[in-house]
């Protein structure tokens, strides 16, 4: 008669063992790869967030007058404020007529900070520079010529 032990296949508790903790141990560096890899793709989307934020706030801040609104307050979207202030970098004087003389408005040059909040705190701070402009004169009609008499 044969031997029990010899015709029994399979693995030991012991041998399980070990090859769990070898397969463990393979895991763990990957793990670790996968983590970093992770928090990087959350850092760039945190970081593409930001800059859309902020390119939409330069975008609204663009076509602002700051002559006219040189301080105030707007949603730009979501739970998300614009804040701005304007700060006189040129004073305003008088533009250039075409094709001589004065013109029709007075213009100036501002430096204008906006801050983005979200939920009251400020999340980031954009500065743009922006010509104000405001109309002082009309527009004077051309003489119409006299009419020829007979």
């Amino acid at each position: 008669m044969t031997d029990r032990r010899h015709r029994q296949s399979g693995f030991t508790l012991l041998e399980a063992v070990v090859a769990i903790t070898l397969v463990a141990a393979a895991a763990l560096p990957l793990y670790a790869f996968f983590s970093r890899s992770l928090d990087g793709l959350y850092r760039a989307a945190e970081a593409n967030r930001e800059s859309q934020t902020s390119l939409t706030a330069i975008s609204f801040l663009s076509g602002l007058n700051p002559m006219d609104r040189p301080n105030g307050e707007d949603p730009i979207g979501g739970a998300l404020h614009l804040r701005w202030k304007s700060r006189e970098v040129v004073p305003p004087m008088d533009s250039i007529g075409y094709p001589r003389g004065v013109g029709l408005f007075n213009v100036g040059l501002y430096e204008v900070t906006g801050e983005i909040l979200e939920g009251g705190r400020v999340r980031s701070t954009v500065t743009i520079r922006l010509v104000g402009h405001r109309q002082v004169r009309q527009v004077l009609p051309f003489a119409m010529p006299a009419s020829p008499t007979r």
